[in-house]
């Protein structure tokens, strides 16, 4: 997985990753607030897609209350 933003995009990239990978139940991984990656170990690509559109999810209210 990896999350990027721009340097004033919403979002703590860093923290997206880990609760993806949380949500997963495995894998690691690091970063910072623009940039992070990490790896699991999940043949359930449906789990998958389900972390990233909750990481999408978060970034999108994080938009809304700037606005």
């Amino acid at each position: 997985l990896i999350f990027s933003r721009s340097a004033d995009g919403p979002g703590i990239m860093k923290e997206l990753l880990q609760t993806a990978l949380q949500q997963l139940g495995t894998g690691s991984g690091g970063g910072n607030a623009e940039f992070a990656q990490g790896a699991a170990a999940v043949d359930d690509v449906q789990a998958v897609q389900q972390a990233i559109e909750s990481a999408a999810r978060q970034v999108l209210e994080e938009i809304k209350g700037v606005g």
